[in-house]
């Protein structure tokens, strides 16, 4: 009889997660596909004893968390801006000063 072994599964999820994350367009569901499938295949390399493909998939998922972080603080950032010009427009009905 055959027996599935969890951790080969969970290796074949992520390398779909991390598949699916190269084709989603939007950058932030991108990253976190990567981290959640990197996530998973780092889990398999570590029950197979991989020790370079151990780092090399660590250095992946760092780096999916940075580029997901820093795209957060450039968002929040971009957001600030926005509302402060929003805030300095004069409206319609507001007295000028000439």
């Amino acid at each position: 009889m055959y027996s599935i072994n969890i951790f080969k599964l969970i290796g074949g999820l992520g390398i779909i997660l991390i598949s699916i994350g190269i084709l989603i367009r939007k950058k932030k569901k991108e990253d976190i596909f990567f981290i959640i499938g990197g996530i998973c295949l780092e889990l398999y390399l570590i029950y197979i004893n991989d020790l370079i493909f151990i780092i090399l998939q660590a250095i992946f998922i760092l780096t999916a968390l940075y580029d997901l972080t820093r795209k957060n603080k450039i968002s929040t950032r971009q957001d600030l801006d926005t509302m402060r010009s929003l805030n300095d427009r004069p409206t319609p009905n507001s007295p000028t000063l000439e």
